[in-house]
């Protein structure tokens, strides 16, 4: 299970529209200011947006301590996005928690309860592996699919290989390509190497050789995949075929990075 606390939390910083940059201090620092304010005053998004704040040196130094400390206070009060935080700096361990599975599990468990998308995915993630709980893959499936279900890359991909290997249900290549498909469309790199590979075979879709190139491409470019995978679906492609590809997977590139952020 691979829940790494800083990239998660660069990704809600990103998500949350906290930018890394030495310009518009004003503007970061007044934001601060109120965001501490309203956090001492026990305002629960607040306490979240101020651990950000923190973490990220916005309009603040930057100061770990003080992050964990707000994500702290926020979790302990039922603050969903903070308890999914707070579980993956235990699942890890630094950050100032200990490496504790089942204190993870519990803090996953808690904000996965109130519908926060990536904890359930993190409590899919400890069914799957027995982590801080019995190992079960029905129970890890159904939190994949809950977290799927809200858009959640990683739990897609994860419900695809599901479908895929019939683990915890029955065999269905169509219904894991679906899967992989949502999430290679996100830009999540293995999805997109597994999607071209299932294009590549015609696994669960009609066998296209211009989409597998196109997947597979995108995928490598993100550093993953087997590379030798390229040159093998050169060999059976025409020139046209191998410039539509890299046509598609130049749009699709494009329009990945002019995705507005959530």
């Amino acid at each position: 299970m691979r829940i790494t606390f800083a990239l998660l939390l660069l990704l809600l910083l990103i998500s949350a529209g906290f930018v890394i940059s030495s310009a518009s201090k004003g503007p970061d620092v007044r934001l601060f200011q109120f965001a501490k304010r309203q956090a001492e005053r026990g305002n629960l998004k607040a306490q979240y947006d101020l651990a950000l704040l923190y973490a990220n040196g916005k309009g603040t130094a930057t100061n770990e301590t003080e992050a964990m400390k707000w994500i702290r206070k926020a979790a302990a009060q039922g603050e969903p996005r903070s308890q999914a935080l707070l579980g993956a700096s235990y699942a890890n361990g630094g950050k100032g928690s200990p490496q504790d599975d089942i204190e993870a599990e519990k803090l996953f468990r808690k904000s996965a309860e109130q519908g926060w998308a990536e904890g359930q995915h993190n409590l899919a993630c400890c069914y799957m592996d027995g982590r801080g709980i019995k190992q079960d893959d029905k129970l890890a499936l159904e939190w994949f699919s809950k977290a799927a279900a809200q858009g959640y890359a990683d739990a897609q991909y994860h419900v695809a290989h599901f479908f895929l290997k019939g683990r915890a249900v029955d065999k269905d290549e169509a219904e894991g390509v679906k899967w992989l498909a949502k999430a290679a469309e996100q830009g999540h790199a293995n999805a997109q190497f597994y999607l071209g590979s299932a294009y590549a075979i015609g696994a669960g879709v009609r066998q296209d050789y211009v989409q597998a190139y196109k997947w597979v491409t995108l995928a490598l470019e993100q550093g993953k995949g087997d590379k030798a995978a390229l040159p093998a679906l050169k060999e059976k492609m025409t020139p046209e075929q191998i410039k539509e590809a890299e046509r598609l997977a130049s749009e699709s590139k494009s329009r990945h990075l002019q995705k507005p952020q959530p």
